[in-house]
């Protein structure tokens, strides 16, 4: 009750402050710099900026009056007509600031006592934390699109929707607060740079489309994006599979395949690795599975593949080999 309290003296405070406000000019030496770029970026003609005084924030107009009284720990910028400010608590309370929405009046819209906003996203929404890291969302007016109920809240840019979780569980939110998917998964993450979600369910993964529809259902018990065309996913640790992004097997190995070459995008060459032994041994595939070059190696490097090499190193040693498998050093 004494937390509330104070904070609610805290955000009185800050708007008793914000209605005194006055514009006053500063007494400051204006250097300004010329260059493209500086007229590429220039402000809006009502821009309000984070000026600093003393140890506190406010805002200022470009002739740099003060237009809203420095007050806070910090300030960010405008987006949209809001901005983020920051004030101390006392560490005792369990967190060491409070961040609050203001619009260009100084009157603050969030509605509750947030230890984080995160920044305006492009449809006007931010990220909010309560004290005890609790998230969800608001608009730029202050109103609650996704109550603070989850321990973590991310927006999927690509795919325009939030994933959601609390208690190891995961679901999946739209920006209008509606669920998509309930809080019944594993894991839910993007996958690759692809519209798709690797999604956990009963410890096996699977992957889904922006439309949240099953392309593979979940039945691997590992699944990454190799690249923006191909997914690596593997059954046992023994089983492993190239998956493209409608669900079809491209190959399948005996051997985990790995990215660390350029080449696997634009020639369908891929490096597999045996971790059976002591050391690490690498080698090369083609798209349908067929060896280039044996698992002997400890490392491979696509240097000189415009010419028809690779750079190789085993026991220690660099030197070339063609994709026949013939080695240009002279015999030991």
């Amino acid at each position: 009750m004494m937390y509330k309290l104070k904070i609610t003296i805290l955000l009185l405070v800050i708007q008793t402050a914000c209605q005194s406000q006055t514009k006053k000019k500063m007494n400051v030496e204006d250097k300004t710099y010329s260059s493209p770029l500086a007229q590429q970026l220039a402000f809006k003609e009502d821009m309000l900026i984070p000026y600093k005084v003393g140890d506190k924030f406010g805002y200022c107009d470009q002739d740099l009056n003060i237009v809203i009284k420095p007050q806070w720990t910090f300030a960010y910028p405008f987006v949209n007509g809001y901005a983020r400010v920051m004030d101390p608590l006392a560490p005792a309370e369990g967190s060491t600031e409070i961040m609050a929405m203001i619009n260009r009046k100084c009157e603050i819209v969030s509605k509750k006592p947030y230890q984080w906003i995160g920044e305006m996203m492009d449809h006007g929404h931010c990220i909010v934390q309560l004290p005890g890291q609790w998230e969800g969302v608001i608009d730029q007016e202050g109103n609650e699109v996704i109550p603070s109920i989850y321990k973590g809240v991310y927006f999927s840019e690509g795919m325009k929707f939030y994933i959601v979780n609390v208690k190891n569980k995961y679901g999946v939110i739209d920006i209008k607060g509606n669920v998509l998917l309930p809080l019944e998964y594993e894991a839910i993450h993007e996958l690759g740079t692809e519209l798709a979600l690797t999604v956990m369910k009963d410890g096996k993964q699977g992957y889904m489309n922006e439309k949240l529809e099953w392309i593979v259902p979940p039945k691997y018990d590992h699944m990454i994006a190799y690249n923006e065309k191909l997914i690596y996913a593997e059954i046992d640790k023994n089983k492993h599979y190239m998956l493209d992004y409608q669900g079809n097997v491209v190959f399948e190995s005996d051997y985990p395949t790995y990215g660390y070459l350029d080449i696997s995008v634009s020639h369908g060459i891929y490096t597999i690795e045996d971790f059976s032994g002591e050391i690490r041994k690498k080698g090369l595939i083609d798209k349908n599975g067929n060896t280039l070059l044996p698992m002997i190696y400890q490392n491979i490097r696509d240097i000189g593949f415009e010419q028809g090499l690779m750079m190789v190193e085993k026991d220690g040693e660099k030197y070339y080999v063609d994709l026949r498998g013939r080695e240009y050093r002279a015999p030991e």
